[in-house]
């Protein structure tokens, strides 16, 4: 069987039942199976979708057969799964809310090569949600997510680079984490990259690139992108013209001002 076969049959009964339950019409898009790189690709923004969907709404409800289902795919080795079952256990989705199972079906989900999975770990020791907080133990699983491809994982290691969290504060990392974050889709690391280049914070100053970034972001559905970019258009267009931007008058200086009444 080829892998694009086996990637269609392992994801499609549960996803099925996932998505019909949560009218996911995102998740349910066709599949570009063009190539095996491409279909993996498609399964992970399937998955990301998925599980981005019972995060949002505390309202989501699957089948009552879903989770029965997910349980026994992801016995059988199916990581996929066992990142929806994590998601599920750790929120409370039609299942009663359990994070030290849901760590547990993350991190079976990691070892069997899910990138989300390892992901999603990450963020239960980042919060200390379910285990022992441990910030170290956090970015390495962000780390292997980012490496598996995943933009979610490379933003948070961003984060963690930037803040100092696990990794002592290491601007220029950040900076290449949201490249990589960037790259991948991620509109809010394309954001905040942007905003990195535009003030030259802990990496050279670049305007081009910076108004490039927030149009990757614009494009991506951040609006914050567009009115950045618009603001940055907006002022490049008032230096051309000569006009200089408005400032508030500066404060009176008190003293000076008082020992000139008494002249």
């Amino acid at each position: 069987m080829s892998l694009i076969a086996q990637l269609f049959r392992s994801q499609r009964a549960a996803f099925l039942a996932v998505c019909a339950s949560l009218a996911l019409g995102a998740c349910k898009g066709p599949l570009d199976a063009s190539t095996p790189a491409a279909a993996q690709r498609g399964v992970a923004a399937r998955q990301s979708c998925a599980e981005q969907a019972l995060r949002n709404d505390s309202r989501a409800a699957l089948l009552p057969e879903a989770a029965v289902r997910l349980s026994e795919q992801c016995q059988q080795g199916d990581a996929i799964q066992c990142s929806v079952l994590g998601v599920m256990l750790e929120l409370g989705r039609s299942v009663p809310r359990d994070p030290f199972r849901a760590a547990g079906a993350f991190a079976a989900a990691c070892r069997l090569g899910n990138a989300r999975g390892c992901m999603n770990l990450g963020g239960l020791y980042a919060s200390g949600t379910g285990l022992s907080m441990s910030a170290p133990q956090a970015a390495e699983l962000f780390h292997l997510a980012c490496q598996r491809g995943d933009s979610e994982g490379c933003y948070r290691l961003a984060r963690m680079a930037e803040l100092g969290s696990g990794l002592g504060p290491d601007p220029a990392r950040a900076a290449a984490f949201l490249e990589t974050s960037c790259s991948a889709g991620h509109a809010v690391a394309c954001l905040e990259l942007g905003a990195m280049n535009e003030r030259g914070a802990g990496i050279p100053p670049n305007r081009s690139r910076a108004a490039l970034l927030y149009e990757r972001a614009c494009h991506a559905g951040r609006m914050a992108g567009c009115s950045e970019l618009d603001r940055m258009y907006s002022e490049s267009s008032a230096r051309a013209a000569g006009i200089r931007p408005v400032r508030a008058p500066a404060p009176l200086n008190r003293h000076k001002e008082d020992g000139a009444a008494s002249l």
